[in-house]
């Protein structure tokens, strides 16, 4: 497997698309076009990165670069990856907490990459351990007249589409550099009137799980974990509650097309500890 950089270099290219912040029942609290530049340099041993964001215009329209002033305008140049960050062969990244604990902030961005097409979420609790409004990245390498870039899909017909056999094919890798390990998994999906109901089988275990359908929301029974669906596909993971003394993760899922869905997982140790980046692709097979 490739080294983290070069892996983050499947990032390159100039992104366009929208800075939005969601809150927690998935409402729309503000949506901002951006322009996000990551340029290799000197042979792809440094990278240099520009994000701007504009304010929209009065018909949601991107504004024409040429003329319009970014109300924000940062500008990076690095060399190395700080160690609360790891990618994947498909550009996937996350970076964020290396560890939860009481009286501090927590929290991580979680990437997936399926060019032309990128998008990030950011979830992150408070000092007082509260969930913040969740930040929602959607990018293309292809400037478009309008946002949100992509097909929009809500996330009610996110619901509908959930439902029906995926398998899929993942990959761990670990923040201590232990070798990556590889897997199969096989993910039963049904609706059964206000509830979704999971089978999730990988080697010769199997779990069942099922969630509460409350709006834009799926409140699992069992392992204190919230799912929200938000636009064009994505959905975002998080524990309902944060405990210190058990194990959780933080999760990004995107529905690329009506058959082929990505998951990157961010999971934490029953110490707080950060253990491992999961990346699941998973193709519908019924």
């Amino acid at each position: 497997m490739r080294s983290t950089w070069d892996c983050l270099l499947e990032n390159v290219g100039e992104w366009y698309g929208s800075f939005a912040t969601v809150d927690d029942q998935g409402q729309l609290l503000s949506d901002r076009p951006s322009i996000t530049s990551i340029t290799p340099l000197e042979g792809g041993k440094t990278i240099y990165q520009r994000v701007r964001q504009f304010a929209p215009t009065a018909d949601g329209q991107f504004p024409e670069i040429e003329t319009a002033a970014p109300v924000q305008d940062l500008e990076l140049t690095y060399s190395s990856l700080g160690r609360g960050f790891l990618a994947l062969e498909t550009g996937a990244f996350s970076q964020g907490s290396m560890q939860l604990g009481p009286f501090s902030e927590f929290g991580a961005e979680l990437g997936l990459v399926a060019r032309p097409l990128r998008v990030r979420v950011v979830i992150r609790y408070d000092k007082a351990a509260q969930l913040m409004p969740l930040s929602l990245i959607r990018e293309t390498l292809d400037p478009l007249p309008t946002l949100p870039p992509g097909e929009p899909l809500t996330p009610e017909a996110l619901l509908t589409a959930l439902p029906g056999v995926w398998q899929g094919q993942w990959v761990t890798v670990y923040p201590d550099f232990q070798p990556a390990q590889t897997g199969m998994s096989h993910l039963e999906v049904r609706r059964s009137g206000d509830r979704l109901v999971q089978t999730l089988k990988f080697g010769n275990q199997a779990i069942g799980s099922d969630a509460a359908i409350m709006g834009n929301r799926l409140e699992f029974r069992a392992g204190n974990s919230t799912v929200l669906l938000l636009p064009n596909g994505i959905s975002a993971t998080f524990p309902t509650q944060l405990n210190y003394r058990q194990p959780l993760f933080l999760e990004a899922g995107w529905l690329i097309n009506p058959n082929l869905r990505q998951r990157l997982i961010r999971s934490y140790d029953a110490q707080g500890a950060w253990a491992s980046l999961t990346l699941v692709t998973e193709q519908r097979v019924a």
